[in-house]
């Protein structure tokens, strides 16, 4: 594994500078944030997501990110496997 610090329980890596790399999807591509998480050889981060009447979105993340270095991927472009679009809020 080199100089990382492997971390099964919360399916994050421990990088050299000994913060946490945590990886999580939001709603438009979670096929490419799985492919992205494989190549990494981590698992993704569980992450609750809603829908307001409104459009807003509601985000809550299942484990803790404090002091570790988030990625999300949230593309802008369409999705027609998830229905998302680039219009949708």
């Amino acid at each position: 594994m080199g100089e990382d610090e492997r971390s099964a329980a919360s399916g994050s890596v421990r990088t050299v500078n000994g913060k946490r790399l945590m990886l999580f999807s939001g709603r438009a591509n979670p096929k490419l944030a799985a492919d992205i998480a494989a190549k990494l050889g981590i698992e993704l981060g569980t992450v609750t997501l809603k829908t307001f009447s409104a459009g807003e979105v509601y985000c809550r993340y299942e484990e803790s990110i404090r002091g570790a270095d988030v990625f999300i991927v949230q593309p802008t472009c369409g999705n027609p496997e998830t229905g998302i679009t680039p219009t949708m809020r």
